[in-house]
């Protein structure tokens, strides 16, 4: 029973420091670095690891993005992009079909 008092808590806490983020967003980058350093220290690995695959995810959807707004394809520049892939090589491509 302590310990499930103890981890409601926790977890208390955590959402109070949560609203306290939502209700006082930081207005500088800087200090957005300076909080997610912060948030860093304080949670435990498997939460980091989670957190890497979404800033990862994050900066991919941005580059994509950025990509998307670039001049748009021609057909020939469709065709330099496949002559620096390669040719099709295998023997699989009337089964595609």
């Amino acid at each position: 029973m302590a310990i499930a008092g103890k981890n409601a808590r926790l977890i208390e806490e955590q959402f109070m420091q949560t609203q306290e983020i939502i209700t006082n967003p930081i207005s500088t980058t800087s200090n957005v670095r300076e909080q997610i350093r912060q948030e860093i220290e304080q949670v435990p690995d498997e939460i980091l690891e989670s957190a890497l695959e979404f800033i990862l995810f994050l900066k991919s959807r941005y580059s994509d993005s950025l990509m998307a707004k670039q001049t748009p394809s021609t057909g020939a520049s469709i065709l330099k992009t496949l002559e620096r892939i390669g040719k099709w090589e295998g023997d699989d491509f009337d089964e595609c079909l």
